[in-house]
């Protein structure tokens, strides 16, 4: 079984649906759900799936910090 990790790109595997997985949710059942969002325009687009319809697309790591977009420099 595929173990999603946030911040990676996955695709369902029944819609074609592809996108970053930004949040999991686990039910009392034991069933996850994932869900993926991608950018169209100017808006996100986003949708829940099942973690096993899940594959994975690409294993790069996006970040998401508050301060993630700042570069600093080392005090002298």
């Amino acid at each position: 079984m595929l173990k999603v990790k946030l911040g990676n790109r996955y695709r369902d595997k029944i819609h074609g649906f592809e996108g970053v997985a930004t949040m999991r949710t686990e039910y009392l059942t034991g069933c996850a759900r994932i869900c993926l969002e991608v950018l169209v325009g100017m808006e996100i687009k986003s949708a829940s799936f099942d973690e096993t319809q899940l594959e994975g697309v690409s294993v790069r790591q996006v970040s998401g910090g508050p301060g993630d977009h700042v570069s600093r420099s080392e005090p002298k």
